[in-house]
């Protein structure tokens, strides 16, 4: 019995490491990411209101390095409805709409 307790306490510590492994991991890989992009600067920053199958969508786009992003939410609760990267502000604004408008259109409006 007392093999038993010992295996689980071996199990519980193998566990433990394991976890403390993944986050320390995790947290350098954070801290990678935040020195590679402190050097760089937002650059083209764009915000706009439009609206999409009469709802209203805040479109925010901007470049970073070589890369553009683009996010679209709805106003109304600032829910993200889609988060694009690509090469040009054209290409990443035209596939957050896309699938804002995919989303949107499973929305159903309910009468007060």
């Amino acid at each position: 019995m007392s093999e038993a307790k010992d295996e689980a306490k071996n199990e519980v510590k193998d566990e433990a490491k394991d976890e403390a492994k993944d986050e320390v991991k995790s947290e350098a890989k954070d801290e990678a990411k935040s020195e590679a992009t402190a050097d760089r600067k937002v650059e083209e920053f764009a915000e706009h209101k439009i609206e999409i199958d009469g709802w209203p969508v805040n479109l925010v786009s901007y470049k970073i390095g070589d890369t553009f992003y683009c996010k679209a939410d709805n106003v109304s609760p600032g829910a993200r409805l889609a988060r694009t990267k690509g090469t040009t502000r054209e290409e990443v604004e035209s596939a957050a709409i896309a699938r804002a408008k995919e989303l949107l259109a499973r929305t159903r409006r309910r009468e007060i």
